[in-house]
């Protein structure tokens, strides 16, 4: 599959999880998409990326590795909610790796560099395939209808604040803005006001300031 399918599948296991929060759906969409980095073999050439594609990355003992990390990032969780996420993490990893070893048009070397034996579901499909074509469609499209019943979407990776304001964006405006009056979502991220985004100021880090705060500097 496609590097974008991969990283929406993660996100949405990440996302329909009972225990869902943000640094779970970031390991679930980072595992979906890790075994992927020995895809940088491109940066030296088409003939170093068909040498390396599919080995380093794509094999069991990254696989462990991921899994032990997980396993000691979220020891502090309660029991269950521990092994929710570590089991999360595990499925999103293996998810790359199977659905590689069907539909990546390359074969998967699962205990590489001790073997060189190639793994794969045949018939295998090239990335071409329209099934892949529409997993890439269906898994780009998923994470923002998510947000319809978790109201979250991947821009969170990015910043919590810029995924609250975009969020916002779509809401009905229930509040009058401090300096204005007219109907708006957004606060302030200084005195917790109403404002709207035009008497409200953002910056690089997607924090608004509303006019009255903005003028006390």
């Amino acid at each position: 599959m496609y590097g974008q399918t991969h990283a929406g599948l993660g996100w949405v296991i990440g996302a329909i999880a009972p225990s869902s929060d943000r640094r779970l759906r970031a390991w679930c969409t980072a595992a979906a998409v890790l075994p992927d980095f020995d895809a940088a073999a491109m940066l030296w050439g088409i003939d170093s990326y068909v040498r390396w594609h599919h080995k380093p990355g794509h094999n069991v003992f990254v696989g462990a590795i991921c899994v032990i990390l997980a396993m000691l990032h979220f020891r502090q969780r309660p029991w269950k909610q521990w092994v929710t996420a570590v089991v999360l993490v595990a499925i999103c990893w293996a998810s790359h790796i199977l659905t590689d070893m069907k539909m990546s048009g390359w074969e998967v070397y699962l205990f590489w560099p001790f073997s060189e034996r190639p793994s794969s579901f045949s018939p295998m499909w090239s990335l071409g395939h329209p099934v892949n074509t529409w997993l890439a469609y269906i898994f780009m499209t998923l994470p923002w209808v998510l947000a319809l019943w978790r109201p979250v979407t991947p821009l969170e990776l990015i910043s919590p604040r810029l995924d609250r304001i975009f969020l916002n964006a779509f809401r009905k405006r229930t509040s009058s803005c401090g300096t204005c009056g007219r109907p708006c979502n957004q606060t302030c991220d200084r005195c917790g006001g109403a404002t709207c985004m035009k008497d409200g100021n953002l910056d690089w880090r997607f924090r608004i300031t509303c006019r009255p705060c903005a003028l006390k500097k």
